[in-house]
């Protein structure tokens, strides 16, 4: 069984794991209304975004032109403008489900880009991005 999710950000692809879809936070209001047949009703809204955690892995791979490190420097160019979108769209394929899940993203704070061992020998980088998103 596969542990990733193939992820949509805006118009770049990534495979993801270790996804968390967290829960939409709810605010519960009093209302007093002396007319009504119960004075006091509770009503209930959104009052902020759906948090969406993901653990990405960017590769760079040589090509002509193009070294490894210089492909994962562009590569995380991308997702840093895509993550830093106004608005943006999110698509999670989860494998092995028929539907994917489908958020819409706001502006985002910058992630975090850790420098390991394995950055430095073969380009490659694993970013955690915690993304601002209301259901589709």
């Amino acid at each position: 069984m596969a542990d990733y999710s193939l992820v949509t950000l805006g118009a770049l692809q990534l495979v993801a794991t270790d996804v968390e879809i967290g829960a939409l936070p709810r605010t519960i209001g009093l209302a007093c209304n002396p007319l009504a047949a119960e004075p006091k009703q509770t009503f209930d809204y959104v009052s902020g975004y759906q948090p969406v955690k993901m653990r990405v892995r960017l590769t760079g791979v040589d090509t002509t032109g193009e070294t490894a490190a210089n492909h994962l420097q562009r590569q995380l160019a991308n997702l840093a403008a895509e993550a830093g979108k106004a608005t943006n769209t999110l698509v999670i394929q989860v494998w092995g489900m028929a539907d994917p899940y489908n958020f819409t993203v706001y502006k985002n704070e910058d992630f975090a880009r850790p420098i390991t061992p394995l950055v430095q020998s073969r380009s490659v980088m694993d970013v955690e991005l915690t993304l601002n998103c209301l259901p589709a």
